[in-house]
């Protein structure tokens, strides 16, 4: 179990750095942040930091979720085999 909470662990943080990034990306890409005053700046920044973070928890929840889905139905196949194999 350690290994799976393991690659679990370094794939939930992937996707968090890796979504993080990519919302960071296309905030800057279509916020015109040169044109405009000092406070709309602050406000974008922190609103691009909060939007940010806000996709990236829940994309991250999913990537976990998801894992454990597929761990629990190698879990019960692995069971399953060993079940019916019990049974000859």
């Amino acid at each position: 179990m350690k290994i799976l909470e393991t690659v679990k662990g370094i794939s939930v943080l992937a996707t968090s750095v890796g979504v993080s990034s990519i919302v960071s990306n296309a905030i800057k890409f279509v916020t015109p942040i040169s044109s405009m005053n000092p406070i709309m700046k602050v406000c974008v920044c922190v609103g691009s930091f909060a939007l940010s973070t806000m996709i990236s928890d829940k994309t991250s929840s999913w990537t976990g979720e998801q894992i454990d889905i597929i761990a629990d139905g190698i879990k019960n196949a692995i069971k399953e085999e060993d079940d019916n194999n019990g049974e000859s």
